[in-house]
């Protein structure tokens, strides 16, 4: 149980890291955008920093720009670092949450197992109980909303 409340730690720690460095990006992108001195286009992270004549551009100060790309990249690369951790992560978590409901599913599995051992009406009802005892649960329900389609279909957690 702890080590799934360390991952769900770990989990929102590399959340914030992630959203810190997109909402860096995107900051860095809207300077590269900007217009430059007299209304020309702002260079991006691609535009070409010299003019039709091959001189660095007067309206551009390229230090900076150069600077900005680079920290574009940097940050682009320490995202996709850690996409992969919270990939990881999150594998990690659903595993070891599975592991916790095996138990579940097995008390749940033995309790289907003696309402199958009553004779069933039909064969219909048979086979439908015999399907749906061999399905696993996908997903765990922790609300349903009054006025949801879920609670118009009558899903009840």
């Amino acid at each position: 149980m702890e080590d799934i409340k360390e991952l769900r730690e770990s989990l929102k720690n590399l959340d914030k890291q992630r959203s810190l460095i997109e909402d860096e990006i995107e900051t860095l992108i809207e300077v590269l955008g900007q217009p430059g001195v007299d209304g020309a286009p702002g260079v991006g992270l691609s535009g070409p920093l010299v003019d039709d004549e091959g001189f660095p551009r007067a309206d551009v100060n390229l230090y900076q720009v150069r600077q900005q790309r680079s920290r574009v990249h940097c940050l682009q690369t320490d995202h996709k670092m850690i996409m992969q951790q919270i990939e990881s992560l999150m594998t990690k978590l659903f595993q070891s949450q599975q592991v916790l409901q095996e138990p579940l599913n097995k008390s749940s599995s033995a309790a289907s197992t003696k309402e199958q051992s009553s004779p069933p009406s039909s064969n219909l009802v048979e086979t439908t109980a015999q399907n749906w005892s061999s399905l696993k649960p996908f997903a765990r329900i922790e609300g349903v909303l009054d006025g949801s389609p879920a609670h118009e279909g009558d899903l009840r957690a």
